[in-house]
């Protein structure tokens, strides 16, 4: 079994339906920002969007 952790924000609900063969499936769209620093000064900031979906049968979505 594989496991994500996603640390962000959902920047809209999300869409959960069920496909004709029965399987759900929820889409989502997610942010997230990173910001690197050093010795206090900002080096590098990264805004991040992720389009994603998660499906099963046998679990609970």
């Amino acid at each position: 079994m594989n496991r994500v952790f996603l640390i962000g924000r959902l920047t809209k609900d999300p869409e959960i339906r069920t496909t004709q063969s029965g399987s759900k499936v929820a889409s989502f769209r997610w942010q997230s920002m990173m910001v690197r620093t050093r010795m206090g000064k900002k080096l590098l900031s990264i805004l991040t969007f992720l389009l994603g979906k998660i499906s099963g049968s046998s679990g609970k979505i």
